[in-house]
């Protein structure tokens, strides 16, 4: 999907799709038509969209806990889901954030490649 001008967030999802291998993408996406533990039972257009995104781009949903009342409306969403933990949701007062959502708390674990190779003449050199 190309987009000239990204004006929805499930258009945002498809363009970063396209860009980006490895990705996360985190936060309140509001979308509590859509029922995560089984999502043959979500209704809309725009929810069905989004599911499609996911499904089409190999991305998990990772946090199954409610976030908003029984909604479950701020998501962990990865393509790299053995990397990624959610550890667990806290509310505003556990968490110290004053919100009228719960916190989810994650981690994300990435072995960062750099692209210099050092020889090892060159690294005890420059400690003395």
């Amino acid at each position: 999907m190309h987009c000239k001008s990204p004006a929805t967030f499930v258009c945002d999802c498809a363009c970063a799709c396209d860009s980006f291998n490895d990705m996360v993408i985190a936060g309140d996406i509001n979308m509590p038509k859509i029922t995560w533990v089984s999502l043959e039972q979500t209704p809309g257009a725009k929810e069905l969209s989004f599911i499609e995104i996911l499904n089409d781009n190999y991305l998990t949903q990772m946090n199954h806990f409610p976030t908003r009342v029984d909604n479950t409306l701020d998501l962990v969403i990865t393509s790299t889901p053995d990397q990624d933990t959610v550890n667990e949701v806290l509310s505003s007062e556990q968490s110290g954030i004053f919100s009228d959502h719960n916190t989810v708390s994650f981690e994300y674990n990435a072995l960062i490649q750099t692209g210099f190779k050092f020889d090892r003449y060159d690294i005890v050199n420059r400690q003395q």
